[in-house]
């Protein structure tokens, strides 16, 4: 039976291009009963979850929401209350976090006069939807861009408005 595999693996939201994926011949017992057959059932459209490579592309992995892979990842997480915050680069420097990863927000106001040791969160577990990239062209490394509910969104973007530092800290793995 003709279906497709995946290449590399895709994260939620991520749109399913051709050059993702690759045809191949299965036998019956092996092909999962929604499995892409067309390739024009997932082109162009989002992951709806992460497939890892090698596996056969099902109806199951494929989003007909539109959108950006940002929009389509807040979405897919089925809170209507999250939005996707991108932070300054500062605030993740050093820190390897990969989409799905959950951190804590941090954050610093410098208050003349004030002890230097007053920062507070403004985000827990906030979801990681995409990480820190280096463009190949200019060699600028973008900042983190996080899910966090719209009341965190709120906190952040005042933080920001007033001068203040972030700091981005990696939650373990199974805390939310």
């Amino acid at each position: 039976v003709q279906v497709f595999v995946v290449k590399s693996d895709l994260r939620p939201g991520e749109v399913i291009t051709a050059g993702a994926l690759e045809r191949k011949s299965l036998p019956a017992v092996a092909v999962p009963k929604d499995a892409v057959r067309k390739q024009e059932e997932a082109v162009n459209r989002h992951a709806r979850s992460y497939v890892a490579a090698g596996d056969v592309l099902r109806a199951a992995h494929v989003s007909e929401l539109a959108g950006s892979p940002v929009a389509v990842g807040l979405a897919l997480a089925g809170d209507p209350n999250l939005r996707a915050v991108a932070l300054p680069k500062e605030a993740s420097q050093g820190l390897k976090v990969e989409p799905g990863d959950r951190v804590d927000v941090y954050a610093f106001i410098p208050v003349q006069g004030a002890p230097a040791d007053r920062g507070f969160a403004v985000a827990s577990g906030a979801m990681v939807i995409s990480a820190p990239e280096r463009n190949k062209d200019t060699g600028q490394e973008s900042g983190v861009t996080l899910a966090v509910p719209q009341e965190a969104a709120a906190r952040i973007a005042a933080v920001l408005g007033m001068n203040g530092k972030l700091l981005v800290v990696a939650v373990p793995a199974g805390v939310r």
